[in-house]
């Protein structure tokens, strides 16, 4: 019997792909766009009518700044509903057993799924980004001048919490205490540290 070479780049693939359109087709995807899309208008128009308008602020960095404040705790949501249980999941609903009969490396299913997160919060972020620069442009015709590094600041900070949320994920048996214990861990633990 002659053994084929297992072809880890389109394991790495297939899993990216499937954990992508496992997000798309899901509820997770839709409450972070509508989030991401909602929250920037939310934080100008509720100013606006208490008659505090944010277009009249000094310079664009001011208008940019007041709405990236929200932008860690849109991090954070983003982080634990796409990374919070992409390791428990799997094994919670019995699916991981099934993957492991076949030959997928342990490799590619963790770095595939941590790649589709990743992708999936990326575009979480360019959507608020997307929105912050329509605004900015409409009000002052013009952009921040930091709006491309803050967006790669942000992108590699959601990386790192990515990361931390794989790692709690990994120690824990269900869904919901991961989402639990990342959520302490960053709203109330390291503020106080």
């Amino acid at each position: 019997m002659k053994r084929t070479k297992i072809n880890r780049i389109q394991q790495f693939r297939d899993i990216i792909q499937f954990e992508f359109l496992k997000f798309i087709r899901g509820r997770k995807m839709k409450a972070a766009v509508i989030l991401a899309f909602l929250t920037p208008l939310l934080i100008y128009t509720l100013p606006t009518l208490a008659s505090e308008s944010l277009a009249a602020q000094a310079s664009v960095t001011d208008f940019a700044i007041t709405f990236v404040q929200f932008l860690s705790l849109l991090i954070l949501i983003s982080v634990t509903l796409f990374g919070g249980d992409a390791l428990i999941s799997d094994f919670q609903d019995k699916t991981g057993y099934t993957l492991f009969t076949n030959p997928i490396s342990r490799t590619s299913l963790l770095f595939g799924k941590f790649t589709a997160a990743s992708l999936a919060v990326t575009i979480v972020l360019g959507i608020f980004y997307i929105v912050l620069s329509a605004l900015s442009y409409y009000f002052y015709s013009s952009l921040p001048s930091n709006l491309i590094s803050s967006f790669f600041f942000a992108v590699l900070s959601t990386m790192a919490f990515l990361s931390i949320s794989f790692a709690i994920g990994s120690f824990l048996k269900g869904s919901s205490i991961s989402y639990i214990a990342f959520f302490f861990l960053f709203f109330l633990v390291f503020p106080i540290v």
